[in-house]
């Protein structure tokens, strides 16, 4: 059976996770707007990808995290740290693998798309977690 405090970290965890997908969302589209004035479409369809690949990373690893506080609950913490460090890594290599093979019309703003879109992310994610209720703090009564 599934406890309060069970639903209430699903409902946090959704929380974070979505206000980091819109943060990120927003900044990667004006970006593209930057990216289209200064630039034209080609850095514009650049700066797209890069901002994509952070939401696919990142959103992947959303269900993976999920995955982890619901599986283990003392060190959840630590997988969701480690799945962090990992999601990092694969798009530093998978961005890297992308601008040198030369496919993206323009891999400056490839990389500004990446790199915003990761800060985004981030910033995203703290202030789900600052702004939403801690479901650490619920506790169950025995009835």
């Amino acid at each position: 059976m599934t406890s309060a405090t069970q639903v209430n970290m699903r409902h946090w965890l959704a929380r974070t996770q979505s206000a980091a997908a819109v943060v990120t969302a927003g900044v990667t589209g004006l970006l593209v707007i930057a990216a289209a004035i200064a630039g034209g479409a080609a850095a514009a369809q650049s700066e797209a990808i890069g901002g994509g690949l952070v939401v696919l990373f990142f959103g992947l690893g959303a269900l993976g995290d999920g995955w982890a506080l619901r599986r283990f609950e003392l060190t959840a913490i630590f997988v969701v740290l480690g799945g962090y460090l990992v999601r990092v890594g694969l798009l530093t290599v998978t961005a890297g693998l992308l601008a040198s093979a030369a496919l993206l019309p323009s891999v400056t703003w490839f990389a500004v798309g990446v790199t915003a879109g990761t800060f985004a992310w981030l910033a995203g994610v703290i202030f789900g977690h600052v702004s939403g209720r801690w479901p650490v703090f619920d506790v169950e009564v025995a009835a």
